[in-house]
């Protein structure tokens, strides 16, 4: 909002009234100032003129009270005991001063509402505004009634519509036309609102009364009405003799802190680029103004005028520094506040300025690092840029550097158009001189400033393929040496810092790899703090200076100016927005509660008759759902998120939809997007949760903050105090500072947001609600439908009616009495009840019972009936003044005539005395009694005025060490105080904390009671595991000794078989000597019979050595299968076991990773329970120990069978081949033996079954390896979740790694057994066709 001010060559208008009483005032003193100004100030004949300009002449002379609702004041020259009567003004004089218009824009015709604007009480035709889209209400009047509650309307332009009666509103007649309280309008309605902001402002006429409260609306171009004129003609005048203006509520409330001795505030609100800050300036301007106009009681010692003048230019002052590093140029606005202050100006009792206090809040930081292309960074930046001279420039590095060289300010506008960065330098360097800013003071500032402008040119890229590891260019190394060299740090120390950052694990301390993007965060989250930190410390040297409590020995109060950013609804919002739009809440929930529900209240507790209005702006469901801290809201689930290890902006976002979505209509997720939507006052709003956890959190680089802390540079150290690190001996040179307590983004806010509501609700508030017109900066364009929508989101619409149908003026039974009593003839003298005496005085004064109530304590008006009856009270005192006069005046006559008599007898007493004197002047007796006379009390004399002069002397001594002894415990008393309220505000602060923090801890408490019985169940179920295993390690000794049996009769089997072969031998020897007998007995045969009975006794016996072996084979195989059946089991059941052990063991690391958690949560608030964490996570280790050693015998045990079985298969398959030879030897034999050729026939279809065992062995080989596979993979997240808890549980690491090992041992063993099983297949398989070969030809035979 651009309000220069413009001293205007015109005489300014005065009002010669006398002083009324304010509408909303408790008291009617009279005001001097304004008898003086009236007296010292006599209009010319110009003025004259020009103040007939804003009369007609039908106005009389009567004793009736200026209307309020008239476009401008009555400024005429008529005495002050006479009052002018309803004057109606011309429109064409209410402006403030056309002629002062210079632009072409300006020049224009105004667009004019329409020509028969006075016609409607007169042309009979029925007025209505009807609703448009693009113009919000368009008037018209009505043609024709309709059936059914339906009208024929007309515009101006000829069409006609068809609209339901309740759809249209009336129009007020043409009086009301830009009336200066809009609650006083006929027709009060949306439409009559808008048609009298439009025409007041196409009019220069910004200001507006609202009920209570007064709307502005941003002009665009600048006006001359901000003066030392204006503050003169505003100065100690009641709300009703001026026009509406930003000065006459800054005076309504330095009135009412100097009479009522109680603290005001100004809330100054609105949308980004309605005028806030222009506003709050001048509120500033005019309290400095009128403060300071009567300075005149001088203190012992020195000169308070001066001084106090001193402060009020320091307080003015103050603005151009916090303007040029805290506002920036905005798509709405060329200077727009990026932060909220809080403007404390303290007053004495006497209306004295006797210090100042700003408090700021939510700083815009990332502005720094981060300008849109319609947009500048902060001022400082570039007024620096252009107005510094050579020294300055070559002493922070900015030599022939503009500002297209510096990333952080080459992506937005260079310059604003109509301001000069130059002019605006020179402007800051004289304030800073003002306010008493050293040389030195202001360089270390500038230094930060050109720190931060080098810190955004540093660059960091990948360092090779292979590597994330950044690294800087020549070009950063250059620029962040002159960064370093102006904050005062060594440049390796800080690169080392950056690339390299140190971060303690455990007990050790370990370096970390950054990549470029890493390195590129961590410069502007830097530069952020940086700047931060210094506004912050700028604004506290500010507060120094400001502070001059000790002037005075009153007590102090105070008005506060509060200028905060308006609600913000973007595109994209995040968690500024959520805090900006939050305290928007609570201010616009304080302008509720005091301008809608205290009066229902009030109306309540006094039991008068009142309808009650439901306005729809309950906000506590909204507040609840951001602040709560139980139920969890939005900040404390983001604070306890922000504490957690592993919570991302994802689970945060989970976790607000689990606890709200859907349980209040106030929230919704946002979809698709990640965020929600919440309901406020103005509208919903989408937020997008993408880094709100580090935003919150507000992460520094630690290595950067600590080299920074211990910085040469004693400017910077300061601002990073906090920072230093008790424990590390290398960047703590100086005196160390204790770390306070962890606080995040969110928990600050709200403790500033609830100090400032506090001391709002401690205050009188007055309200100022700005407009904003239009989005294209231009003046003289008026958005209807714009401006709407702001009066209906910040409640202007609803005082205004608030204001209308109740009571706005109340006074108290005595108040009243005394106040009006006088009105009332032949009342009684003796005692009566507060009520009974006001209920009698109202009957008495014939007042309309529809116009008061009389409640239990008070008497409540409508608006304008106290006005009535100042107006007869204000008639009778003047008719008793009038009398007075008359009889004083014929006092004083009578006086002077009594005067002259006694002159006359006095003369002649005068004359007979000097006729006696002359006689005793001839008698020389009486000469020399005359002469000698004198001589004989002089020396009595003399030592008496020696006494009284010691006498005085000493007193005057007294009672200047009396001033100095009063002036020290005053001093003393008021540091005393100021001390005391400090620590107040600590303590609450501290005490909020505490709660949030307790509700925090209670929720961690049930969450660890949870979890303890869930460690419970879980050691429960480990005991059964434990009972389960027992019965397996049981069954399995059992299943060995079994093996062992097994095994025993194999290896008698392998007797039994190597005796046969034996036998087998010796029958082949037989048979063989058979075969020779045969040969010779082939001539001999009478042999032949003989040995045919041989043969078949010898192949008899050699059927039954081989049913006998036949049964040994049998058996052997059975054993086998029994076995390999009990292998097998065994192995299903180790492996269920070990995925159950696994299972338990992943249990129990998520229920330590869970107490690890609780842990640092619960040390962070209370310390006491640390050591019982820790013993709990001990144990867990403890028991984790213990399973891992059962996990390792396991294995053991599994790894022994394994090698049994690999023992009892070689075995087996030795036995196999030993078969196999005896079967070889046997073949001579089974050529000339049919059994034989069957058991060879029985061998070949146990061969099929043998495949089949084999192809059963590739399964369960296959099945092992991927159950390997998977055994390796958990190995493999063990590993990565033990590498995490590496710092802290450097001995599970270990054992994870000796599981890694044996493992991999298993997996070659595995592979093996693989191998062996491969062998034997293809020893079987190179077997199989020798049978075919030689057993097949037996068949056929």
């Amino acid at each position: 909002m651009i309000l220069h001010e413009i001293h205007s060559s015109t005489t300014p208008m005065h009002n010669n009234h006398a002083q009324k009483q304010h509408s909303y005032s408790r008291h009617n003193s009279p005001t001097p100032v304004a008898a003086d100004l009236s007296a010292a100030m006599p209009l010319s004949p110009a003025s004259q003129q020009k103040t007939t300009k804003f009369t007609t002449p039908s106005s009389a002379l009567s004793h009736g009270r200026q209307q309020s609702y008239s476009p401008a004041s009555n400024f005429s020259p008529i005495p002050s005991h006479i009052r002018s009567n309803s004057v109606q003004r011309t429109s064409s004089s209410s402006t403030f001063a056309p002629q002062f218009i210079k632009s072409e824009e300006l020049r224009r015709p105004e667009d004019r509402i329409s020509s028969i604007e006075g016609e409607n009480d007169f042309s009979g035709k029925r007025y209505v505004w009807v609703k448009d889209p693009e113009k919000a209400f368009i008037r018209g009047w009505i043609v024709e009634d309709l059936s059914d509650q339906r009208v024929l309307v007309q515009f101006e332009s000829g069409a006609q519509v068809e609209i339901d009666l309740d759809d249209v509103d009336k129009v007020n007649p043409a009086k009301f036309d830009k009336a200066d309280d809009m609650a006083e309008l006929t027709h009060l309605n949306e439409a009559s609102v808008i048609h009298n902001l439009q025409t007041r402002y196409q009019s220069d006429l910004i200001y507006t009364y609202s009920g209570l409260f007064l709307v502005t609306i941003n002009p665009y171009c600048p006006l001359p009405i901000y003066g030392n004129d204006y503050v003169r003609m505003y100065k100690g005048q009641a709300r009703e003799d001026t026009r509406p203006h930003i000065f006459a509520i800054s005076d309504a409330a330095f009135r009412r802190l100097v009479e009522e001795g109680e603290n005001q505030s100004i809330l100054v609100t609105g949308e980004s680029g309605a005028g806030k800050t222009e506003n709050t300036k001048k509120v500033i301007q005019y309290l400095a103004a009128v403060a300071t106009s009567d300075l005149d009681t001088p203190l012992a010692g020195r000169s308070p005028a001066k001084q106090l003048s001193n402060l009020s230019q320091q307080i003015l002052r103050a603005n151009p520094i916090l303007e040029s590093f805290g506002n920036a140029q905005t798509v709405r606005n060329n200077n727009s506040s990026r932060f909220g202050k809080f403007i404390r100006i303290q007053f004495t009792r006497s209306g004295q300025i006797a210090g100042a206090f700003i408090d700021w809040y939510l700083l815009e930081k990332s502005r720094v690092v981060k300008v849109g292309s319609a947009e500048r960074s902060y001022h400082v930046f570039y007024q620096m840029l252009a107005g510094a001279d050579k020294r300055l420039r070559d002493s922070l590095f900015l030599a022939g550097l503009d500002i297209e060289d510096f990333a952080y300010l080459r992506g937005g506008n260079d310059t604003i158009a109509g301001v000069s960065d130059r002019d605006d330098w020179n402007y800051l360097i004289e304030a800073f001189h003002v306010m008493g800013f050293s040389e030195q003071e202001q360089y270390a500032i500038f230094r930060t400033i050109a720190a931060v402008l080098h810190i955004g040119n540093v660059a960091a890229k990948q360092e090779s393929r292979a590597s994330d590891q950044a690294m800087l260019t020549s070009e950063a190394k250059a620029s962040l040496d002159k960064a370093c060299r102006l904050l005062g740090v060594q440049l390796e120390p800080f690169v080392k810092g950056l690339l390299h950052p140190r971060v303690k694990a455990g007990r050790e301390w370990v370096e970390k790899v950054q990549n470029a993007e890493q390195v590129r965060l961590a410069l502007d989250a830097l530069a952020k703090g940086i700047y931060e930190r210094g506004f912050g410390d700028l604004v506290n040297k500010v507060n120094k200076r400001l502070d001059r409590g000790g002037l005075t020995s009153d007590d102090n109060h105070f008005i506060g100016v509060l200028d905060i950013a308006g609600f913000e609804i973007f595109e994209n919002n995040s968690f500024e927005q959520l805090c900006i739009n939050y305290t928007n809440e609570k201010l616009q929930q304080f302008f509720n509660h005091y301008m809608f529900v205290l009066e229902q209240e009030e109306y309540a507790r006094e039991q008068i008759e009142w309808q009650f209005i439901d306005f729809g702006k309950d906000l506590q469901p909204t507040i609840d759902l951001i602040e709560l801290s139980n139920p969890i809201g939005i900040f404390s689930c983001l604070d306890e998120d922000s504490v957690m290890p592993k919570a991302t902006d994802k689970s945060f976002t989970d976790k607000l939809h689990s606890l709200w979505e859907k349980k209040t209509p106030k929230y919704a997720a946002a979809r698709p997007r990640q965020g929600f939507i919440l309901t406020h006052y103005a509208a919903e709003v989408e937020y997008s949760t993408e880094g709100w956890l580090e935003k919150n959190k507000d992460p520094l680089n630690d290595n950067l903050t600590r080299l920074l802390a211990a910085s040469n540079d004693d400017h910077i150290s300061n601002l990073f105090s906090d920072c230093v690190d008790e424990s590390d001996e290398l960047y703590s040179p100086r005196s160390r500072v204790k770390k306070g307590l962890f606080r995040t983004v969110a928990q600050r806010h709200k403790e500033q947001l609830t100090s400032l509501m506090r001391q709002l609700h401690s205050t009188q508030p007055h309200f100022v609600r700005c407009i904003l017109p239009n989005h294209k900066k231009k003046p003289k364009q008026f958005v209807a439908p714009l401006v709407l929508d702001q009066l209906r989101c910040n409640g202007v619409l609803e005082g205004i009616r608030i204001a209308r149908t109740g009571f706005p003026n109340r006074l108290t039974f005595a108040e009243f009495r005394s106040r009006y009593e006088v009105l009332c003839q032949n009342m009684p003298k003796g005692y009566l009840g507060g009520q009974e005496a006001a209920r009698m005085i109202l009957d008495r004064l014939k007042l309309d019972p529809s116009v008061f109530r009389v409640g239990i304590t008070k008497v409540f008006f409508r608006a304008g009936v106290l006005a009535d009856l100042e107006e007869q009270r204000d008639t009778l005192i003047r008719e008793i003044m009038s009398r007075f006069q008359s009889v004083a005046r014929g006092f004083i006559q009578r006086r002077k005539a009594y005067k002259q008599l006694y002159r006359h007898e006095a003369t002649r007493v005068i004359q007979r005395n000097l006729n006696t004197y002359l006689d005793l002047q001839a008698n020389p007796w009486y000469r020399l009694f005359v002469r000698m006379r004198p001589l004989l009390g002089a020396t009595r004399t003399a030592s008496e005025v020696k006494k009284r002069d010691d006498r005085i002397e000493q007193l005057q001594n007294k009672m200047k060490q009396d001033m100095l002894e009063r002036q020290r415990v005053d001093e003393e008393r008021r540091r005393a105080e100021l001390d005391n309220h400090r620590i107040q505000q600590t303590l609450e602060a501290e005490r909020a904390l505490a709660l949030d923090k307790e509700e925090i801890f209670k929720r961690l408490q049930l969450r660890e009671s949870e979890l303890s019985e869930k460690l419970a169940e879980a050691n429960a179920e480990l005991e059964q595991l434990e009972d389960q295993l027992d019965a397996s390690i049981d069954s399995k000794r059992q299943t060995e000794e079994e093996l062992v049996t097994r095994r025993e009769q194999v290896i008698q089997a392998g007797q039994i078989i190597t005796r046969l072969e034996s036998e087998k031998k010796d029958l082949q020897k037989q048979v063989e000597a058979l075969n020779e007998d045969l040969v010779h007995a082939e001539r001999d045969t009478s042999k032949v019979d003989n040995l045919d009975q041989e043969v078949r006794s010898l192949r008899s016996q050699l059927g039954v050595k081989d049913r006998k072996l036949h049964e040994l084979e049998s058996a052997a195989s059975s054993a086998e299968r029994e076995k390999d059946n009990k292998i097998s089991s065994l192995e299903a059941e180790l492996r269920s076991l070990r995925s159950q052990v696994s299972q338990k063991d992943r249990h129990t690391t998520d229920l330590e990773r869970k107490f690890e958690t609780l842990q640092r949560s619960a040390t962070e608030e209370k310390e006491r329970h640390t050591n019982s964490y820790e013993s709990q996570i001990r144990s867990l280790n403890s028991q984790l120990q213990t399973k891992d050693r059962r996990l390792g015998d396991l294995e053991d045990t599994i790894l022994k069978k394994d090698q049994r079985v690999q023992d009892v298969e070689a075995r087996l398959l030795a036995s196999n081949k030993e078969l196999t030879s005896l079967r070889s030897r046997l073949q001579d034999l089974e050529a000339d033996n049919e059994d034989l050729q069957a058991k060879m026939d029985r061998v070949a279809s146990e061969r099929g079954h043998h495949e089949t065992i084999l192809r059963q062995k590739e399964n369960e080989i296959t099945n092992t390896r991927r159950q390997l596979t998977a055994s390796e993979d958990e190995i493999q997240r063990l590993g990565r979740e033990n590498q995490s808890l590496a710092a802290r549980h450097g001995e599970v690491s270990k054992r994870h790694e000796d599981i890694e090992r044996e493992a991999a041992e298993l997996k070659a063993r595995r592979l093996k057994m693989e191998k062996d099983a491969v062998e034997v297949r293809r020893k079987l398989e190179g077997i199989m066709p020798f049978f075919e070969s030689h057993f097949g030809g037996l068949t056929s035979l």
